[in-house]
C-alpha cells in the first residue's frame, strides 16, 4: 500500500490503528519487561505471604517475614553476552581496499560504544534502532541510537527485512509561557522514503505540524530514497532474551526469598499440636495457626504437643543450583564455575565451556552484519563512493 495514496484523514486513522496494534502486542510488552528485569524490577516485587483463611480462601498474612530477594542472573547473562562480542573493535575486510580504508575510519571507538549499547537493547527488547542523518555541515554520516519502545516499524514483508515506513512516538517537556509552567507534550513522527511528517498527538489529537525533508542544501530538499533507520535484531524472530529464561529467573528469586522467610520464622519453628480446640470452623483454625502460631483450646480438656519444623538448607541449595544451571543453559551463556575444564584445563575443554555462547554470538553477529550492509549504502551515498563491494564486519570474541 502506498501511504501517499491515502487522504489525510485515512492516513491518520491508519497510523492510529498501527499504534494501537503495537501497544497491545506482545512485542511492546515483552520489550518493557526485558528492560525492567535487567534494571531489577521483577515479579518478586509483588510477592505476598498467603495463608488459608475462612472458607478455605487464600488471604495475605501481614505479621510474618516477607523478604523479596533478587539474584539478578538475567542481567549477568545480558552483560556476559554483550561484553563477549561487542567490547573490541571489529575486523573489517573488503575486496575494494580503498573503500575498506575509508569505511574503517568510520568504525571508531565512539561507534563501538554505541554498538555496545545497541546490543543491550537488542537483547532486552528484541530489536534496536539507529537513525541516520547528516552532520551540521552536511559532509559526514551520523547515527543516533533510538529508544526501542518509541519505534513502530511498518514492514513490507513477513520476514521483517524491508521497511515501508517507521513511526516514532515520544514525549518531551516544554515551557508554557502563558501558564508559567512546564507541560508534557506528545509527538509522533512518520518516516517515509520521501520525508518526515510531524504530528502533535497531545490528548490523542493528531495535528500535522510540518513536513520535513531529510536533507536540505541551497534551499533544495532531498531524500535518501530509503528509510534512514537501521535495525539491529537480537535474533531472527526479534525475541527478547528474557523470554527464554523469565520463569527460571523468577524461580531463583522465589527460592531465595522463601528460604530467608523460613529462616527468619524462629518463633514459629515449633508448631502447636492441639487437642480440644476452642473453635468451630476449620478455616479459622488454619488462619490462627498461620498467623499466630497457636490456637485456643477448651480448658481442662485440651492438650498441647509440639511438632518441630526444620528448614533443610540442602534442599534449597540443590533447587537453586539447578535453576541457575538451567538459566545459563537456556540463555546460552557461560558457566564460569562449571567443572568442564577439570583440574587440567586445555584448549578443547575451554572451547567446550564457550560452545553455547558462541552459537548465540554467531546468530547476533549475522544479524548485525546484515544491518551494517544496509548502513553502508548510506555511507557510500554521502561520500560518493561508487564501489559495489561491501565491507565485511567480523566481531572479535572476548574469550579466555
Amino acid at each position: 500500500m502506498d501511504l501517499y495514496e491515502l487522504s489525510r484523514e485515512d492516513l491518520i486513522e491508519y497510523i492510529k490503528t498501527k499504534v494501537s496494534d503495537y501497544e497491545n502486542s506482545d512485542a511492546f510488552s515483552n520489550a518493557q519487561v526485558g528492560l525492567d528485569y535487567y534494571k531489577g524490577k521483577q515479579l518478586i516485587d509483588s510477592k505476598l505471604r498467603l495463608g488459608i483463611g475462612e472458607g478455605g480462601k487464600l488471604v495475605p498474612i501481614l505479621n510474618v517475614p516477607n523478604y523479596r530477594i533478587k539474584d539478578n542472573q538475567y542481567a549477568k547473562l545480558v552483560d556476559q553476552k554483550v561484553n563477549y562480542i561487542f567490547t573490541k573493535k571489529p575486523a573489517i575486510s573488503s575486496e575494494d581496499e580503498g573503500f575498506q580504508e575509508v569505511f574503517g575510519s568510520f568504525i571508531d571507538m565512539k561507534l563501538l560504544r554505541t554498538l555496545n549499547k545497541t546490543a543491550y537493547q537488542a537483547y532486552n527488547c528484541g530489536i534496536a534502532w539507529w537513525y541516520l542523518s547528516l552532520d551540521e555541515e552536511g559532509k559526514e554520516l551520523t547515527y543516533k541510537l533510538m529508544s526501542s519502545r518509541e519505534i513502530i516499524p511498518l514492514w513490507q514483508d513477513v520476514h521483517h527485512e524491508k521497511l515501508q515506513a517507521v513511526i516514532r512516538r515520544y514525549s518531551k517537556e516544554e515551557w508554557d509561557s502563558a501558564a508559567k509552567k512546564i507541560r508534557n507534550r506528545a509527538y509522533l513522527e512518520l518516516y517515509t522514503e520521501k520525508e518526515v511528517m510531524l504530528f502533535d498527538v497531545t490528548n490523542n489529537k493528531y495535528e500535522l505540524i510540518n513536513n520535513v525533508s531529510y536533507i536540505r542544501k541551497a534551499d533544495s530538499a532531498y531524500s535518501w530514497d530509503k528509510i534512514p533507520f537501521v535495525y539491529f535484531k537480537g535474533n531472527d524472530i526479534e525475541q527478547p532474551l528474557l523470554m527464554r529464561v523469565k520463569s527460571l529467573q523468577d524461580g531463583i528469586n522465589a527460592i531465595m526469598s522463601n528460604f530467608v522467610d523460613n529462616i527468619q520464622e524462629d518463633p514459629r519453628s515449633t508448631i502447636m499440636v492441639l487437642k480440644g480446640y476452642d473453635g468451630q470452623d476449620l478455616g479459622e483454625f488454619r488462619h490462627n495457626l498461620a498467623q499466630f502460631g497457636a490456637v485456643k483450646v477448651i480448658p481442662g480438656e485440651g492438650d498441647v504437643g509440639t511438632l518441630e519444623v526444620k528448614v533443610n538448607s540442602e534442599n534449597y541449595k540443590a533447587i537453586l543450583s539447578l535453576l541457575k544451571e538451567k538459566l545459563i543453559e537456556n540463555g546460552r551463556g557461560i558457566d564460569a564455575k562449571n567443572d568442564r575444564t577439570g583440574n587440567q584445563p586445555n584448549e578443547l575443554n575451554i572451547k567446550s565451556m564457550y560452545s553455547e555462547i558462541e552459537l548465540d554470538a554467531n546468530k547476533i553477529e549475522l544479524e548485525f552484519q546484515a544491518s551494517f550492509e544496509y548502513l553502508q549504502d548510506f555511507y557510500k551515498r554521502v561520500h560518493r563512493i561508487a564501489t559495489k563491494d561491501y565491507c565485511q564486519i567480523t566481531f572479535k570474541r572476548n574469550i579466555m
